[in-house]
């Protein structure tokens, strides 16, 4: 039987689950952002740390959405990673790295 006198939010684990997914997700947010910039200035690094932030990210919510309801959370999450992935890839995005202005 549930006795909410019983339960604690810090015996539960729960704190500390969340504690981790909001670090993971806030470093994968900050290498992407990092990534993003240094794509706008036409780097290879800036397209490889985008890349590496965005399978990082597909695999950490395919990771935490297998076995549970988190279908949601996988559209929401997945895709935009996804495509951020697809789009970096691109033979295009090569190309317009090696097209710096000014050559």
């Amino acid at each position: 039987m549930y006795v909410a006198e019983n339960a604690s939010l810090r015996s539960s684990g729960l704190v500390r689950e969340l504690r981790q997914a909001s670090y993971a997700t806030g470093a994968q947010s900050i290498a992407c952002f990092a990534g993003a910039i240094l794509l706008f200035f036409r780097t290879a690094f800036g397209r490889a740390v985008v890349i590496v932030s965005s399978v990082l990210g597909i695999v950490y919510i395919g990771v935490t959405a297998i076995g549970d309801d988190y279908l949601p959370a996988l559209a929401v999450y997945g895709v935009p990673s996804l495509l951020a992935t697809i789009l970096t890839v691109a033979k295009p995005t090569g190309r317009w790295i090696a097209a710096k202005p000014g050559r």
